[in-house]
């Protein structure tokens, strides 16, 4: 096998495991059976061990020898380290790159929030909404061009969207969640960029409360 290929099979790994995590499929706490992930994927040890260093550098998954590989928990420690960082950077990164945002996409995106494909029901509807949540927030921070912001946020924002899922069938709360999403747009698309980051830092704090709630139960 050339090194191209051996590439190749750690990100086919790295990409499953990663999705069914952030997804909620493998489930906070949840024990990760190698053998079982190879078989699915079809190839050998070493590049699903592979992947799931990077995704223990991901924050992701806990490997403890001899024992066990485990998604991370999903523990108050975790919520408040996600939401203390969005809410020191995203509302500087907004105020940074309000002016430059591009009103069209905007006034797109926009649309996609009110306007959900009619076929979709329950979690595809989460799952649409929580994509539409991150499309939003990695747009501005990718606005801002400062690749060691982008990669922490990253990183960051697919922690939140994990919090997304595993949260989703806890309270009614998506459409609060559009309502908030669509008021940051609707005052960057005009211009009004005080009361954008205003209404960013209240949508993260409601945010961060329904994920303790989560947690709670």
């Amino acid at each position: 096998m050339n090194k191209g290929n051996k590439i190749d099979l750690k990100e086919k790994a790295y990409r499953y495991i990663k999705d069914k995590i952030i997804s909620g499929e493998f489930k906070s706490g949840m024990d990760i059976d190698e053998k079982e992930l190879q078989n699915i994927l079809g190839i050998s040890r070493t590049p699903v061990r592979e992947a799931l260093f990077k995704l223990e550098n991901d924050n992701l998954v806990d490997i403890y020898p001899r024992k066990g590989i485990f998604v991370t928990s999903i523990t108050p420690k975790l919520i408040k380290n996600v939401f203390q960082i969005r809410l020191i950077v995203e509302p500087q990164v907004l105020r940074i790159v309000a002016p430059v945002t591009d009103k069209k996409y905007l006034e797109e995106l926009k649309g996609r929030f009110m306007n959900n494909p009619e076929n979709l029901k329950d979690k595809d509807l989460t799952d649409y909404y929580v994509g539409l949540d991150k499309e939003f927030h990695s747009y501005l921070n990718d606005l801002c061009e400062n690749i060691y912001l982008t990669k922490m946020m990253d990183n960051i924002l697919e922690q939140n969207e994990r919090l997304r899922h595993q949260t989703y069938d806890v309270m009614e709360r998506d459409k609060k969640t559009n309502e908030e999403h669509l008021k940051i747009i609707e005052y960057l698309i005009q211009g009004d960029y005080d009361k954008a980051e205003k209404e960013l830092v209240e949508h993260l704090r409601k945010s961060e409360e329904i994920a303790f709630k989560y947690i709670m139960l």
